[in-house]
């Protein structure tokens, strides 16, 4: 037997964040409801697991992109210009 189904109506612009979000992300909504109700009821551990494999590979998608996104805050000048200032005697 198939997993249940049910209806819900949600207001348009609640809609409208769902199909953003799916889309950004590149997950289904059944799978962004399913874990937004577990979260809501505090039983996070019934999602399965491979579902929550492939939201955690989609946060670090999203954590790295952010990371490369501000690496020039952290690492302002290209490696060869580092190496022309900063001199390291490993002798």
């Amino acid at each position: 037997m198939g997993k249940p189904q049910i209806a819900v109506r949600i207001p348009p612009p609640l809609l409208a964040e769902l199909n953003q979000y799916v889309e950004r992300v590149g997950t289904s909504k059944t799978d962004v409801i399913i874990s937004a109700i577990a979260a809501y009821l505090g039983c996070a551990e019934t999602v399965p697991l491979s579902q929550r494999v492939s939201e955690l590979e989609l946060q670090m998608k999203k954590l790295r992109t952010l990371i490369e996104s501000y690496s020039f805050l952290f690492f302002p000048f290209p490696a060869i210009f580092l190496s022309l200032i900063v001199h390291i005697d490993y002798s």
